[in-house]
């Protein structure tokens, strides 16, 4: 059985001066985490992977991988991952996109595994996350764009020869880093709020715009969810979620209120210029507590 008994988890790099280039680097995915354990193919909190065939076909592949499952058409939302790979049931056009392979001891080399995973056969729906070489701060930039535009969340970082590291890596190690513009955590649902209809008069502005009151009079609540009222997880800091929703979401949690509320959430928002609440919290999906 594989050396891993915990996943390895990248912490954040806040300034890129403090990289010892060159680096190896991998586009940062959004999918949920899977590793290749005793025959089973299990999540970060090493619980099985719910869904039937997922875990049929996962599961026989070689010990060792590390990767998260994401369905194949990755315009679907953080949502639709989870509830396809959280489902007992149905059959997901999914991929187990793999950046890492322990096919030995835990100290073998970054640069090492990915030696090996590259020589490794593998089935269709199975995708290798090989690493590209980054020597300077200005080749990161660029690769960071270049990931931004393909629709990534951002970059992962690696030193060559950091071994696999069974928790958290740390700056000053460099294992595992990642670096991305937007921040993500999850929050608890304690409550909801309409979304209003503004019934006040258009009227121009000095500039001829076209232009309503938000005077709270003409202010009307609808039938449809406004704002998820919620708590972080781990700051215990409440606030409000009003983006990220489509309107058939928005309609269906406001007609089931008692299904949602209590459920965990995963959300992103701007990490630069924070101070108590997350700024430009975006709603991404629900979370399973099997994944956390």
């Amino acid at each position: 059985m594989s050396e891993i008994k915990k996943p390895m988890l990248a912490e954040t790099c806040k300034d890129s001066s403090t990289l010892v280039f060159p680096v190896l680097g991998t586009p940062k995915l959004d999918g949920i985490r899977c590793l290749v354990i005793g025959g089973r193919a299990l999540s970060r909190k090493f619980k099985e992977i719910p869904n039937r065939h997922i875990q049929a076909l996962v599961s026989k592949l070689p010990e060792g991988l590390d990767g998260e499952l994401m369905l194949r058409d990755q315009s679907k939302p953080f949502q639709a991952v989870t509830s396809a790979v959280m489902r007992e049931d149905g059959e997901p056009d999914f991929v187990y996109n793999v950046f890492d392979y322990v096919i030995d001891k835990l100290t073998m080399s970054y640069k090492g595994r990915m030696f090996q995973l590259q020589k490794l056969d593998v089935p269709e729906f199975v995708q290798k996350i090989l690493p590209t070489v980054i020597s300077t701060r200005s080749n990161l930039k660029t690769f960071e764009e270049k990931c931004l535009r393909h629709g990534y969340e951002g970059v992962m970082i690696r030193s060559f020869e950091g071994p696999y590291k069974c928790g958290r890596s740390t700056v000053r190690e460099g294992f595992l880093l990642k670096i991305k513009r937007f921040k993500d955590s999850e929050a608890t649902i304690v409550g909801f709020t309409a979304r209003m209809h503004n019934t006040n008069v258009l009227k121009k502005d000095e500039l001829g715009h076209a232009k309503r009151s938000s005077a709270k009079a003409g202010l009307v609540a609808t039938a449809t969810l406004g704002t998820l009222e919620v708590i972080d997880i781990k700051t215990n800091v409440p606030f409000e979620i009003g983006t990220g929703f489509d309107d058939v979401l928005r309609k269906k949690i406001w007609d089931d209120k008692s299904a949602v509320r209590g459920k965990i959430v995963k959300y992103k928002f701007q990490e630069v210029g924070t101070m108590d609440k997350p700024r430009f919290p975006v709603f991404l999906g629900f979370r399973d507590a099997r994944d956390l």
